[in-house]
């Protein structure tokens, strides 16, 4: 069954939460605790205009230093911010009747 998430990833790389939509299509969802694997919610088209608002001077500075590509370092993001601190609900405020999870990860021992 395929549904819609909302994530916010929490890291020093970022000034607030890095905030995407994905289409979630496993059998479960992810419980408080848990750490979801950056390829599950990095979109391959992400690019530097996607994330530059959200970037720290810390992020800038690890992002300039990087010589691969965006999902990749992302990815790295990924590793230490996967855990899920918190799953809440809320309906979608194009369509009511439509439940979204939202996940907050963060770094498990930041």
């Amino acid at each position: 069954m395929k549904t819609d998430i909302s994530l916010s990833i929490d890291h020093p790389y970022f000034n607030e939460p890095y905030r995407t939509r994905i289409e979630w299509d496993f059998p479960f969802l992810p419980r408080e605790g848990e750490f979801i694997n950056g390829w599950i919610w990095i979109d391959e088209r992400i690019s530097l205009k996607d994330i530059k608002p959200y970037l720290s001077s810390e992020g800038k500075e690890s992002l300039q230093k990087w010589e691969g590509e965006i999902s990749d370092w992302m990815y790295e993001v990924s590793i230490a911010a996967g855990d899920v601190r918190s799953v809440s609900y809320y309906r979608d405020k194009n369509d009511p009747k439509k439940i979204v999870a939202h996940l907050s990860l963060c770094e498990l021992n930041p």
